[in-house]
């Protein structure tokens, strides 16, 4: 009796399972499929196989995006906010939950805080900010910006993952005469490399598909577009090439896709040790 019950949960559970991978997957696929089709098949059947299997679709938005060029400056934006936050974020993270006395109990409850503020209620500030700094106008301001917006949520996951490390380990490296510095980057920081992996792949996903900063932050400086701010100008400019328009989706898509797959084994043990005991 039980193990037909058991057997009953389990299909339940599989099916849920599968239902919610559908929702998920499908959208994806319509639009995998509609990149392969000319307009006209589009129009005719959003849900069949397309009638020739081609890559024009793709070919001209290869040029309308400026696919590399546009490509290199979303990756330069994405490494540049990744190196910042994992560099000072990290090492900010491990001193607060280190050394926690009052002034470091009020920082990092600030930085909680920090985590509830939609970016839309400090845009206008940030923006005097970066004016002030003449960040604007460069990639490199970009992901400086991102250094700030991003340093929350990284000090958060950070100082919980510190907590779960025992303190003998930095106190025998002391002994051993390990100065500060190398004992972050030598002893704490290797332990820290499933929830570092955890909270770069968040950012990647979110500096590689963000479209509001790059928006504010480059102007009309097409030499600095990223993939979405081109994006962006191709829906404009071609509104009814849906054809051309699904395949240059797809070909934004594809990198994070694959940096995913590639790095989704680290994303449960990252979370796991970045939740604070106690």
């Amino acid at each position: 009796m039980g193990t037909r019950q058991e057997r009953r949960k389990a299909n339940i559970l599989t099916v849920i399972f599968l239902l919610l991978l559908s929702a998920v997957l499908l959208p994806f696929g319509i639009i995998l499929l509609n990149s392969f089709k000319s307009l006209l098949e589009i129009a005719q059947n959003i849900l069949g196989l397309p009638d020739q299997w081609g890559v024009d679709n793709y070919l001209r938005a290869w040029d309308i995006l400026e696919y590399p060029h546009s490509f290199f400056n979303t990756l330069v934006v994405t490494l540049l906010g990744n190196a910042g936050l994992i560099i000072f974020g990290t090492m900010t993270g491990y001193w607060l939950a280190r050394h926690r006395n009052r002034l470091n109990r009020a920082l990092y409850l600030l930085f909680l805080v920090a985590m509830a503020i939609p970016f839309e209620a400090c845009m206008i500030p940030v923006m005097r900010v970066t004016n002030l700094f003449h960040l604007n106008g460069s990639l490199t301001g970009m992901g400086i910006c991102y250094w700030g917006l991003g340093a929350s949520t990284v000090v958060f996951l950070t100082y919980g993952a510190v907590l779960n490390i025992p303190h003998e380990l930095e106190e025998s490296a002391r002994i051993d005469g390990c100065g500060r510095l190398r004992l972050f980057w030598q002893i704490v920081f290797p332990l820290l490399r499933p929830i570092v992996v955890t909270f770069t792949i968040m950012n990647t996903f979110w500096f590689w598909n963000d479209y509001l900063m790059p928006q504010l932050m480059l102007g009309r400086n097409r030499t600095l577009y990223t993939l979405q701010l081109n994006m962006r100008s191709m829906f404009m400019e071609y509104f009814t090439m849906w054809d051309v328009a699904l395949a240059g989706l797809v070909m934004i898509l594809i990198p994070t896709v694959i940096f995913f797959v590639a790095a989704q084994k680290h994303i449960i043990g990252g979370l796991t040790s970045g939740s604070v005991k106690g």
